[in-house]
C-alpha cells in the first residue's frame, strides 16, 4: 500500500474511534450555537447526523478533538445586517478537525461572496474524508508552522501550504490552486507545475526540510501559486502559475517589468532590478498574476512599469513612487508610507489597517473600487483639481473651495494650467462622506463636483455657462 492510502487509512480508523470518555457528542436534527465555539485543552466535541448552525467562529486549541460526522457545519450570523460572509476556523497548538462525510456551507451576503477560512498552526491537523464546503461557499484553507493536512475523497477551493507544513491529497479536487510559500534557507526548483489531473507527484521532489511539502494521488488540482519569501532561491521552469507572489523585507532600488505573460531565462535580481534578500528564476513558465509584499521599507524604492493582482505594504512610512503600475487591490498594514502615483490605476479597492496613508499624483480608480477593510486609520488624498471651460481649454483664475474633516473652509485658485491642489483627510469617523468642490470661475461661471476617498486623481471640472 502507498504511505499516503495507509495514512488515509489511519485517519479513517481515528474518526472510527473519536468517541472516547469525555467527549461531547451532539446528535440531533439541528443544533444552534450562538457565538464562538472554543475548545482547548484535552476537550472533545463529536457533531453527528446534524445541521449545527454557528453565529460565530471555531477556535480549537491544545489537544482539543472537533469531530463532524454525516453533518452540516452551517456559518450564520444573529445580525444579517452586519454579516460579513467570512467563516473562520482557527487550529493551533496538536488540536485535530476531523470531517467525514459532511459539508461546511456559509451564509450569503448582499456585499461579498461568501468565504470560510480555515487556518492551521503549530503541529494542528485537519482531516476531510468525503467532504466539501457547499457549492456556494469560496473555500481556504490556509497552513503554517508543522500543520498536517489529509483529505480523501475532499473538495474545496484553495489550499496554501507554508513552513514546514504538509498536504496528503487523494482522489480530491482542488477547485483553483495549491500554493507553495518558500522562505528561509530553502533552495527549491521546481517544474511542470500545470492545473489539471494529477496520477502522482511529490512537490517539491527533493524537499530540503525548509519549506512546505505536497502529496497528490489521483486528484485534480485546478492551478498553483507560487510565494517566494526572504532567503528563498526558487527555480521554475515549465509551469503555468495563476500567482506568483514575492515577499520583500526591506527591498531597495527599483521593481519593474512584473507582468502576466510567458518568462525565459527570467531573473528577479536582474530583470526586475530589485535587490532583495530573496532569488527567483523561470524558464519557459507563463504567470497569471503577480503580487508584491512589501515590509520594513527604509531605504530608496520605486515601483515601475508593472501590472499586479495586489501588492501589500506592512511597516513603512517612506515614500515609494509608483510609476506607470497598474494595481488591482492595494493593502496598507501600519505605518505612515506615502504613494506617490504617476500614470497609474487602481481596479478593485484597498485595505488599509493602523494606518496614515497618504496617496498622491495621478492616479484612476475604478468607479467599482471600494474599501473592503478600513480600520483605526487615516487616508490622506492629494486632489489634483483641473478646471475646464465648455471648450476643455484650461481656466486659469477660478476659486475652488471646499470645508476640510474638522469643518474649516478652504479656497484655492486655479494656474495658468486651470490646475490647483489640495489635501483632503479621510477619517473613520468621516470617511463615508463626500466632499463638495465648489468651483466659480472668473466670468461667474459655476460647477459642484463631489469627491470620496476613491476619486481618481486629476478631478476634472467643466464649468458651466454663466
Amino acid at each position: 500500500m502507498h504511505k499516503t492510502s495507509a495514512r488515509v487509512a489511519l485517519t479513517l480508523f481515528t474518526f472510527s474511534m473519536a468517541i472516547i470518555m469525555g467527549i461531547q457528542v451532539l446528535a440531533r436534527e439541528e443544533v444552534h450555537h450562538e457565538g464562538d465555539l472554543i475548545l482547548d485543552g484535552s476537550e472533545g466535541m463529536l457533531i453527528k447526523e446534524t445541521d449545527f448552525v454557528i453565529s460565530g467562529d471555531i477556535l480549537l486549541s491544545g489537544t482539543a478533538q472537533l469531530v463532524v460526522q454525516d453533518s452540516t457545519l452551517r456559518f450564520t450570523s444573529l445580525d444579517p445586517t452586519v454579516w460579513g460572509g467570512e467563516a473562520n476556523i482557527e487550529l493551533c497548538g496538536s488540536a485535530n478537525l476531523n470531517l467525514v462525510n459532511s459539508t461546511i456551507a456559509v451564509d450569503p451576503t448582499a456585499g461579498a461572496d461568501p468565504i470560510a477560512i480555515i487556518f492551521l498552526t503549530d503541529q494542528a491537523t485537519l482531516s476531510m474524508a468525503s467532504s466539501q464546503f457547499d457549492g456556494d461557499t469560496n473555500s481556504l484553507v490556509f497552513c503554517r508552522g508543522d500543520a498536517r493536512t489529509y483529505f480523501y475523497g475532499a473538495n474545496l477551493g484553495e489550499i496554501r501550504l507554508g513552513d514546514t507544513s504538509r498536504a496528503d491529497i487523494q482522489a480530491s479536487t482542488i477547485l483553483w490552486t495549491v500554493g507553495l510559500d518558500f522562505g528561509g534557507a530553502s533552495e527549491i526548483a521546481l517544474d511542470r507545475l500545470v492545473g489539471g489531473r494529477i496520477s502522482s507527484r511529490q512537490l517539491p521532489e527533493r524537499p530540503d526540510g525548509f519549506g512546505p511539502v505536497a502529496i497528490i494521488l489521483d486528484s485534480w488540482v485546478g492551478g498553483w501559486s507560487i510565494e517566494v519569501a526572504e532567503g528563498a532561491q526558487v527555480r521554475i521552469a515549465d509551469s503555468e502559475l495563476e500567482r506568483m507572489t514575492l515577499e520583500m523585507s526591506g527591498p531597495t532600488g527599483a521593481i519593474r517589468n512584473l507582468a502576466p505573460g510567458m518568462h525565459h531565462n527570467w531573473k528577479l535580481s536582474e530583470d526586475a532590478g530589485t535587490t532583495a534578500s530573496c532569488e527567483l528564476e523561470l524558464d519557459s513558465t507563463n504567470i497569471g498574476g503577480w503580487s508584491v509584499h512589501l515590509s520594513d521599507v527604509h531605504g530608496p524604492l520605486r515601483l515601475a512599469d508593472s501590472s499586479l493582482t495586489s501588492i501589500r505594504i506592512s511597516n513603512c512610512s517612506e515614500r515609494i513612487p509608483f510609476e506607470r503600475v497598474d494595481v488591482r487591490a492595494l493593502c496598507v498594514f501600519g505605518g505612515g508610507p506615502v504613494l506617490s502615483f504617476d500614470a497609474s490605476s487602481l481596479a478593485l479597492g484597498i485595505d488599509i489597517d493602523e494606518s496614515s496613508l497618504t496617496i498622491t499624483g495621478d492616479l484612476a480608480i475604478s468607479p467599482s473600487s471600494r474599501f473592503s477593510h478600513w480600520e483605526n486609520s487615516t487616508l490622506t488624498r492629494e486632489m489634483i483639481v483641473l478646471v475646464r471651460s465648455q471648450d476643455r481649454s484650461p481656466v486659469e483664475g477660478a476659486t475652488v473651495s471646499w470645508i476640510d474633516e474638522m469643518g474649516v473652509p478652504h479656497t484655492q485658485t486655479t494656474d495658468p494650467d486651470g490646475m490647483c491642489q489640495m489635501m483632503v483627510v479621510f477619517t473613520d469617523q468621516n470617511r463615508l462622506q463626500p466632499r463638495t468642490l465648489d468651483i466659480t470661475g472668473p466670468s461667474g461661471s459655476i460647477a459642484t463636483k463631489p469627491i470620496t476617498y476613491l476619486s481618481s486623481s486629476p478631478v476634472i471640472v467643466v464649468l458651466e455657462s454663466p
